[in-house]
């Protein structure tokens, strides 16, 4: 999927006009009835719709939104910016044909927004930028102080469609619907703040258009998971589907390995084998499938002198794709075993506190660099991020995008830089923007899930026959994991009661909800 410019999006528009397929209110149509169904779909148990539109076509939207909830037997409370006289063009035929049963106010209070209220922004559309100011500037201040679940059209009102800039006042949404193609401002600078959960539905752009716009970046979508998920021949078995390796787990952190080796099974991975230090123990149930190599700790760490390394070495030769560093621990001891490790020809997913020792250590780092450009994936949080970065002597800034695409060049590795609509960052610069995900993923563990999920995506056959690359095996995998924290907190809900368990039992209803194959 693509992230475009308000530009691109506007010349779509116009020429699908142009080109008589639709005609402008068409297509307003298709938008606001897409709209309604997501908001019902998201919020079915709201007990007013409150719809607040200015004057141009975002509005437009939102009349037709209000028409479409008001004939579901909703009750919708519409107030305009503006006179009605001030209305033109398609805006104008949605708002005349509002049902009777709406009644248009265009002062808003307060006291307006009750318990079970939920309110659809359709202020300020793409083409808006600068400040908002009177009444729209007011309304917004309203909106975010009124504890209720916001839905913005398009983009959030007052975020710059395409830099994610706010010179003024800017709508807090907990979900976007953006229409055809998402804005790359929801994806940069304040957007994945004010965006909240992002839907893109088609409206009725002809692909042959939408095809051949100019992307400033892609978005991972449920299009890139796709081709992970398809339709598998009869006489397949376990080792076409890939061999997954977990090196991981100490003393204090025993459970990290065993969600992203379960992970990893729970999203196709035919063989998972965990290497963990005896004192890791899972203190819970796990798959019986999942191979457990223990080796002998010391100091409650898994130390490479400890280990049996004839034994390591056969599970790694064994291995398409190995992930090292959940739960291992941060301690010098253990870089003799991270080197070793380096020095594998393998797909290798670096997490957690392998990523820390490489950022204490220079060798380390030199054996990172020196691997093939993109058999490794390193998968830091903002934290490891910075300590990455300053252990290569790049300062860290604000901008997410610019740290992850550093870490890629300056280590040749796929970086999946952690955080709202995380980045995954090629060496050769280039970048993409997840689309899924939420709060819930806020969680210890999460890391892990996402790890075990990459590892399986890297080994699938897919990925092995050449038919996708590591890359896209990343984009596929960061996708699907934020799917499942979706599911596990519906909108709007926080999620802060999910668990890492509760996120690896939602990956076979992920792998579902994109693929029938799954």
């Amino acid at each position: 999927m693509k992230a475009v410019s308000a530009q691109t999006m506007r010349a779509l528009d116009a020429e699908t006009i142009r080109s008589g397929v639709f005609d402008g209110f068409q297509l307003m149509l298709h938008a606001g009835e897409a709209a309604a169904q997501e908001i019902l779909r998201s919020f079915p148990c709201a007990r007013k719709y409150i719809i607040l539109a200015g004057k141009g076509n975002n509005g437009g939207d939102g009349s037709v939104v209000a028409a479409r909830l008001a004939e579901n037997g909703r009750c919708v409370g519409f107030f305009l910016t503006c006179d009605p006289g001030e209305l033109s063009g398609d805006a104008l035929t949605a708002f005349r044909n509002l049902p009777s049963s709406i009644s248009v106010r265009r002062n808003l209070t307060p006291d307006d927004f009750g318990p079970d209220c939920l309110i659809v922004d359709a202020l300020l559309g793409t083409g808006f930028s600068g400040s908002p100011r009177d009444p729209a500037a007011s309304w917004i201040r309203l909106v975010n102080s009124s504890g209720c679940p916001v839905v913005s059209l398009d983009l959030p009102s007052g975020l710059n469609a395409d830099d994610g800039s706010t010179p003024g006042e800017a709508v807090r949404a907990d979900l976007t619907v953006s229409f055809e193609l998402p804005k790359a401002g929801l994806f940069l600078g304040n957007g994945p703040n004010l965006s909240g959960r992002i839907r893109v539905p088609k409206i009725g752009i002809p692909r042959s258009l939408t095809d051949v716009a100019p992307a400033l970046f892609r978005i991972a979508s449920q299009e890139d998971a796709l081709p992970f998920l398809g339709r598998e021949v009869a006489d397949t078995y376990k080792n076409q589907r890939g061999h997954v390796l977990v090196v991981g787990g100490s003393r204090d952190y025993s459970g990290a390995p065993f969600l992203a080796g379960e992970a990893a099974l729970r999203t196709g991975a035919g063989l998972v084998s965990a290497a963990v230090p005896d004192c890791a123990q899972s203190g819970g149930s796990l798959p019986h499938a999942l191979m457990i190599r223990r080796f002998k700790s010391e100091d409650g760490y898994f130390p490479f002198s400890a280990a049996d390394p004839a034994g390591l070495t056969q599970l790694l030769g064994k291995a398409d794709a190995a992930v090292i560093g959940p739960g291992l621990g941060a301690v010098p001891a253990l870089d003799p075993l991270i080197s070793f490790v380096l020095e594998q020809e393998k797909t290798l997913i670096l997490d957690a506190d392998a990523l820390n020792r490489i950022a204490a250590s220079p060798d380390l780092r030199e054996k990172l660099c020196a691997r093939r450009p993109k058999s490794t994936v390193l998968t830091p949080h903002k934290g490891e991020m910075a300590r990455l970065l300053r252990a290569f002597r790049t300062p860290e800034n604000e901008d997410p995008v610019d740290n992850a695409c550093r870490l890629a060049r300056l280590t040749g590795a796929v970086v999946v830089g952690k955080g709202p609509h995380s980045v995954i960052a090629s060496p050769e610069g280039s970048f993409s923007r997840n689309l899924s995900g939420c709060t819930a993923l806020a969680t210890a563990g999460s890391g892990d899930v996402l790890s075990g999920m990459i590892a399986a995506l890297a080994a699938s056959p897919v990925v092995r026959t050449g038919e996708r690359t590591i890359e896209q095996a990343v984009s596929a995998a960061v996708f699907l994991h934020g799917l499942t924290g979706e599911l596990c907190a519906p909108p709007p809900l926080s999620g802060r009661d999910t668990t890492a368990d509760d996120l690896i039992r939602m990956i076979p209803q992920a792998l579902r909800s994109v693929s029938p194959f799954a």
